[in-house]
Order: structure tokens, then sequence, then C-alpha cells
């Protein structure tokens, strides 16, 4: 009788997880046929977005050449954009690099443009007015502002979801692994093996990818959180004098800061702040770093610092999570694992989505 009882215990719970089980696979694909597409375009985008400096060299000649990175010349064309543009409508000015010849400037009322080594300017557009812009909007804002960013964002979350649930979901066919990603027709069935099997073996990199693009989405919170484990000492806003700013002395200040620091980025002051420069240590993986110096406009004084890598370890995981989802990290075998992962979560998409529309056809 003991014997008995113990078998229906376990017939009872085996049945129980399977139709858990069940349930998961059922959840699972009535949710991911709703952000499906979504995270298919924010795929695609994100995939070509890894070779965004590579199109711009090859579609603009002077991105292939070198830029002069001392002082007296980083100060000389930032001068001229001023020039060019007026200090009113200058946001800021990513400095080029030695293997991208071009800095760009963001300005007022969504515009930006691209400015040669010697400060000539090559090309200025309207928001997405070029093809990287485009691709870089879609990507993040799904091309409709605010509302766009959210959407991507909790469609980022619900793709979380969607790995942990589909991991748990096909733990019980984990036998079908062995049948790879062959696919020998576009049966519901083979459909479902393709996404199942290729959802196991890029499940890591594609949670990476996506939990750092909705930390992205969501910074001020991301920051919060990652800030529990260690940030930067409050500062008081530092009060400043209104002026023209002198860039080669800003340039200069900031050398001195950090002599072993490459300027980034010229930030022009307003109303309520003043003007500073960004700068990238060694040790940052940010592209455009997060040191930063600020200067006063009027006097020139230097008026604070901020080294990126003494704001503490939460702080500084917090700066790690761009460069790790926009594949700044790594050179050409990260960019290759980023694309690649990109374009997994595109078929992994459209696979279940087209699995799970051929339950209601019926042949």
């Amino acid at each position: 009788m003991v014997d008995n009882l113990l078998r229906e215990t376990h017939h009872t719970a085996a049945r129980r997880v399977r139709r858990g089980q069940a349930t998961l696979r059922n959840l699972h694909g009535w949710a991911g046929a709703g952000v499906s597409l979504i995270l298919v375009v924010i795929a695609i985008t994100g995939s070509l977005l890894v070779f965004k400096d590579d199109y711009i060299r090859m579609t603009v000649p002077e991105a292939r050449q070198s830029v002069d990175l001392s002082l007296s010349a980083l100060a000389q064309v930032t001068e001229i954009a001023e020039k060019t543009f007026g200090p009113d409508q200058l946001r800021a000015l990513v400095y080029g690099t030695q293997d991208f010849g071009l800095h760009k400037a963001y300005l007022t009322e969504h515009h930006a443009a691209y400015l040669s080594s010697d400060g000539t300017v090559i090309a200025e557009w309207e928001q997405n007015g070029r093809l990287e812009d485009w691709l870089f909007d879609l990507h993040h804002r799904l091309l409709t502002g605010t509302v766009g960013l959210y959407v991507a964002g909790f469609a980022g979350i619900a793709g979380l979801v969607l790995i942990v649930t589909g991991l748990i979901a096909v733990w019980p066919m984990r036998r079908g692994w062995r049948r790879g990603l062959k696919i020998r027709s576009i049966s519901r069935g083979q459909l479902l093996s393709v996404h199942r099997n290729l959802g196991t073996f890029v499940a890591a990199p594609l949670m990476v990818s996506i939990a750092t693009g909705v930390m992205m989405t969501f910074p001020n919170q991301t920051r919060a959180v990652f800030d529990q484990f260690g940030s930067p000492e409050p500062v008081d806003a530092p009060t400043f004098t209104a002026g023209k700013t002198d860039w080669l002395n800003a340039l200069s200040q900031a050398e001195t800061a950090f002599p072993d620091a490459t300027p980034r980025m010229a930030l022009w002051g307003r109303n309520d702040r003043p003007s500073s420069i960004r700068l990238k240590q060694a040790q940052e993986w940010h592209p455009n770093g997060r040191t930063l110096v600020v200067i006063d406009p009027g006097t020139g004084a230097l008026l604070g610092r901020n080294d990126a890598l003494k704001n503490g370890v939460g702080r500084e995981a917090y700066n790690a999570v761009y460069p790790i989802h926009a594949a700044h990290i790594g050179g050409r075998i990260y960019d290759t694992i980023v694309f690649l992962t990109g374009l997994a979560l595109m078929v992994l998409g459209l696979f279940g989505l087209l699995a799970f529309s051929r339950r209601f056809i019926r042949h």
C-alpha cells in the first residue's frame, strides 16, 4: 500500500510538472508572438550598428584619414566649430581618433555635423538625416522618441523573461539538442526544433546583450542600483562666470589634471553649467571615457575634476554597460560575437513567430 501511495504521489507530481511545462510553453509562445517583431527590428539594427564606423569610413573618404590629436590641433578645430555653428548651437564635439578621421559635432534641435581634421564641415544633417543615425534611432527609440524608447526597453525585459522561460520549458526535450540547427522543412516541428536549439546555444550572450540594452533604457534606475556597490561622493554644483571658453587653455588644464588620458569631447556650457572636457584613460572601456574636467568659461580656471577610475566599483560597472552593449571592447572578435548574437535573435524571433502562427494554419 505504501509503495502504491508513493508511486501515485510520484505520478501526480510528474503530471503537475508536465502541466507546468506546457503552461510555460504556451506563455512563452504567446508572449513571444507579441514582442518578436520589435525584438527582430532591434536585433537587425543592432547587428548593423556594430560596423557603423566601418560604414562611415567606406562612404566618407575623410573618415579614412587620421586626426591630429595634439592639444593645439584639437583646440583649433574646437574653435573653428564654435565659429562655424555658434556657441549657442553647439552641445558637444566628439574628437576623432587615429583610425577615424572625423570629428562629430552635436548641435541643438537634433542637428549634427562631421568635421574633418582641419575643421572643414564635411556633412551636416537634421535628425536621422544619415543612415547610421537613422539606424541608431530605430534601434534605440523605434523612430518614435521617448515612447519608442520605453517600448524597446520593456520589449527587452520581455525578451529576458522569454529566454528564461524558454530554457525551463525546453529542458525536458533536451535530447532534441542533438539535432543541432539542421532544418529539413518549414514544418512547425522543424521550426520549433531550430528555435529551441539556437535559443539554448546563444542564451548567455543574448542575455548579456539584452540586459545591457535594458539598463541603458532606464539609466537612472540602473545607476541607482549599481551605486549601491560604490559611487562617487556627491559634489555641489560649481559657481562659474559667463564668458567665451578658451579651448586651448581648457585642454591644457585637462592634460595637467590627467596627463595620461586622451581628450575625447568638448562640452559647451550653458546658463546652468560650465564648459568641460571629457577624457578617456587607458583603463576605461567607454570609447569617449567618463573622466571629466570642468572649466570656468569666464576665467579659464579649473572648477573640478572627476576621475572615472576612482568613483567606486558600482559606478565603474555602470560605465561598462554601454561599451559591452555597443561592442566597444574586445576588438573584431567581440564585434563578431555581438553581430552574430543579433542575427541569432533575429532568427529566433522570426522562427518562433512563424512556428507560433502555424499552430492556427490547417493544411
